[in-house]
This record gives structure tokens, C-alpha cells and sequence, in this order.
């Protein structure tokens, strides 16, 4: 680094010093705030602030930007607002600019006190500002026209340059008003090759640069925040129609005819299916609800179904014993020769035992046999012994 640059370094740490004071205020920042704008109007006149604020933007101008000339640089246009005016530096955009990097940092309330006492400057100096502006305007007309009243060509051309460049800023101006940041951009990067020397030009470049990549920012957010709630508003009609399409194939499962066995497991079979294919919606509850009353009715009539086959079985177990014993009596009365008994007892066993019974072929050809025994024999004889 050359020794003019080190100069410069410590002039602009030296004026940094003496409008934020050593060391980064703490603590409540409204009552620090005024005591620093009320110190820079009195202590630096109008020639002395000019001369800071130079120093101020062409540091600015390099990256990335210190904070605490940034802020001495408020402080500065706060005090003497004809200084930003001349370098057509906005109060409140510089302001917007430090409120988000003290945010960046944490300091939320400081930066929020910032912006409330600048919206108040500038409120409060809107009509007072009017007859300022005159007087730094003609300071600044005759600053700039002293290169004019030279004679020669230089002086020509300086005119001409000069009327070049005010015609490129209220072009610039008019771009940046219709949001044409580009073109406004382009307008004064040609500004700055006619005259190397306009740092506030640079100035609004980086301005409008930021101001640019804020609004892409925006845009971004909107659109991520767009994506965001069509995608809530699609998952809801998901859904929904979910909802709708599950609702509707529960309701056309056939009903179950109570007490009706078959159609009872039809139904809980395809329930059970719904069930296991959807595994949750809305509607489920009465799903499961049904689900449990069809199993409970079926287990009763299965229960039921059970105790009579049982009964039932129980009931032909003891014909059957009963029938069997009658059949054993019948034959054993046909060897006593009492064959009208036996006839009997067989008839009777074929009676209990029914068409189910083990025995029954045995028994009806032991009774066929009998009885046509009993038909052969002559009236007068008897009963055989």
C-alpha cells in the first residue's frame, strides 16, 4: 500500500472516529444517535462535511462495506442533509441498507431506532430542505463551471461533457424511475467513463445493483412462497379426492342381511381388504367400528351353530347307543323263538336310530327277515319255542 493510501486509510478511520465516537455504541441507540447528529452539526460546518463525506463515499465505494462508515456517513447527511442531496445519495435507501446489516447482525433494535429517526428526518426536513438544496445547488453550478470559463478547446469540451452527463443522469433517473435498472445502470457506467472522478455516480451503480438483487430476492421469496401454497393447496385436493374415492367404495360394498352368515363374512371380507389396502383415512373409524359388530354377530351364530351341531350330535349319539341295544334285544328274543317281540324291539331301533344310524341296514334286513318268517308260518302251530 503507497503512503497517499495509508493517508487516505487513516483520514477516513479519523473521520469515522469523530462522528460514531471509538467504539460501537451499546445500550438504548436513540439518545447515542441524536447525541452524534447534534455533535456533527456543530463541531463540522457545511466545507468540513462536504470534505468527510467525500472521503466517506470513495471508501464506500470498495467491497465488502464497512458498517461504521456506512453509518458515518448517515450521521453526516442527518446533519447536513444538502450533502447526500449534492451527491444524490438517498437517506432512506442508505438507511434500508445499514438497517439490514445491523439486522444481519443481531442488532435488531438498532437498526429498527435507525430507520424510525431517519423516517422522522426526513418528514421534518421536507419543506425546510427546499431552500438548502438552492443554495449547495449554486455553490455546486459554480464548482463546476469553473472549468468552463476557461477559454480553448479544453473548455469546450468540458462544456460539453458536462451537459453529456446531465443529460445521461436524467435518463438514468427517468430508467431507474420506470424500473428499467439495466438501462439506468448502462446510462451511468457511461457517466463514469466520460468522468472518472464521480464517485456518487459509482455510488448509484452499487444503489441500483443492490436495489436489483433485493427486488430478485423478493421475487424469489414470492415464488418459493407461491410453489409453497399451491403445493399445501394440491396435497389438499389429494386429499380430498382420497377421501372421496375411499368414502365411495365403502359405501358400495353390498349391506349384510342380518343374521345371514354368508353375507355377513362377504361384507367384513371386504372391509378387511379396504382396510389393508388404505391403511388410514378419515373415514376409517366407522370403518373399523362396522368391522368389530360383524365380527362380534358372526362369532355369536358361529357359537350358536356350534352348540346346536353339538346338541345335535349328542342327540344321535344317544339314539344310536339306544337303537343299537334294542337291535341287541330283538336278535337275542329271535334265538328265544320269541319272534313277535324281537320284531318289535328292531322295529322300534330302526325308529330311534334313524336313517342316520350305523346299524340301520343290519337291523332293517334282521326285521324283513323276522316278519317274513312270522308271514310263512301256519296260524295253528303257534308261536315257536
Amino acid at each position: 500500500m503507497s503512503t497517499q493510501a495509508q493517508d487516505k486509510q487513516l483520514f477516513v478511520d479519523d473521520v469515522v472516529t469523530a462522528l460514531t465516537g471509538s467504539v460501537v455504541p451499546s445500550g438504548d441507540a436513540r439518545p447515542v444517535l441524536q447525541d452524534q447528529m447534534q455533535r456533527a452539526t456543530e463541531e463540522f460546518d457545511l466545507r468540513t462535511a462536504e470534505a468527510f463525506a467525500r472521503a466517506l463515499l470513495e471508501a464506500l465505494c470498495q467491497e465488502p462495506i464497512d458498517p461504521r462508515r456506512l453509518e458515518a456517513l448517515l450521521i453526516l447527511g442527518l446533519a447536513h442533509p444538502t450533502i447526500l442531496e449534492r451527491h444524490r445519495i438517498s437517506l432512506q435507501q442508505e438507511g434500508e441498507r445499514l438497517a439490514a446489516m445491523l439486522t444481519a447482525q443481531g442488532q435488531h433494535a438498532r437498526a429498527r431506532t435507525l430507520l424510525e429517526v431517519i423516517a422522522q428526518a426526513v418528514a421534518a426536513g421536507a419543506d425546510g430542505a427546499a431552500a438548502e438544496p438552492e443554495s449547495g445547488a449554486g455553490s455546486t453550478t459554480t464548482d463546476k463551471a469553473s472549468p468552463a470559463s476557461a477559454t480553448g478547446p479544453d473548455a469546450k469540451t468540458l462544456d460539453r461533457d458536462h451537459a453529456r452527463i446531465e443529460q445521461l443522469l436524467r435518463q438514468a433517473d427517468e430508467a431507474a424511475a420506470r424500473g428499467r435498472t439495466a438501462r439506468a445502470i448502462l446510462l451511468l457506467q457511461e457517466i463514469v467513463t466520460l468522468d472518472r472522478g464521480r464517485r456518487d455516480v459509482a455510488r448509484m451503480i452499487r444503489d441500483l445493483r443492490w436495489a436489483e438483487a433485493e427486488r430478485r430476492a423478493r421475487a424469489v421469496r414470492r415464488l418459493k412462497l407461491t410453489g409453497a401454497v399451491l403445493l399445501l393447496c394440491a396435497a389438499a385436493f389429494g386429499l380430498a379426492w382420497r377421501e372421496h374415492d375411499v368414502r365411495r367404495r365403502f359405501e358400495a360394498i353390498p349391506r349384510a342381511t342380518p343374521g345371514e352368515l354368508a353375507s355377513m363374512r362377504a361384507r367384513l371380507e371386504s372391509i378387511d381388504g379396504l382396510v389393508a389396502a388404505e391403511r388410514l383415512w378419515l373415514g376409517m373409524a366407522s370403518a373399523l367400528t362396522e368391522r368389530t359388530t360383524l365380527q362380534r354377530a358372526i362369532g355369536e351364530i358361529e357359537a350358536r351353530e356350534a352348540a346346536t351341531r353339538s346338541a345335535r350330535a349328542l342327540e344321535l349319539s344317544r339314539a344310536s347307543e339306544l337303537a343299537e341295544s334294542l337291535r341287541a334285544r330283538g336278535l337275542q328274543l329271535a334265538q328265544q323263538g320269541r319272534f313277535q317281540e324281537a320284531l318289535d324291539e328292531l322295529r322300534r331301533a330302526l325308529e330311534l336310530g334313524g336313517p342316520e344310524w350305523s346299524g340301520r341296514r343290519e337291523a332293517q334286513a334282521n326285521a324283513s327277515a323276522i316278519a317274513d318268517w312270522i308271514a310263512n308260518q301256519p296260524v295253528d302251530r303257534g308261536t315257536a319255542r
